[in-house]
């Protein structure tokens, strides 16, 4: 597996590809890549925090998952994007919990931008 990189601390790769490679079966491929790219002691902590992160354990909160339910466009469109879009998704959503108001914002947000039929992020607009 080659990997593009254009200094030694500049990662060139795309999101998406750093994205799907975390989540396929060559993650322990692309940790070896990064060590052998980045000097150890920079990657170590990350890798190590990210070692036993198990995507299919992550749970979607039932109250998020019914909101999007509620609307059958947005369901429709949610179940067709990627587990791990799915999942940064829900995950900020379920985050905005920690400020009064934002937990309903986010989630109306989301509902309705998937009922739009329109994925959403940082940086994602320009591949959507």
């Amino acid at each position: 597996m080659d990997y593009p990189v254009s200094a030694p601390h500049v990662l060139v790769a795309s999101t998406m590809e750093i994205t799907q490679t975390l989540y396929v079966a060559e993650r322990e491929a692309w940790r070896d890549w990064l060590a052998g790219h980045y000097a150890v002691a920079e990657i170590a902590p990350v890798l190590e925090s990210v070692r036993d992160i198990d995507p299919a354990a992550y749970m979607i909160p039932a109250d998020i998952l019914t909101a999007l339910q509620t609307e059958p466009t947005a369901w429709a469109f949610f179940q067709r994007t990627s587990p791990a879009y799915r999942r940064i998704r829900a995950a900020y959503v379920d985050h905005g919990r920690r400020r009064p108001g934002e937990f309903e914002k986010r989630l109306a947000n989301l509902v309705k931008q998937c009922a739009a039929g329109k994925q959403f992020g940082y940086g994602i607009e320009e591949y959507y």
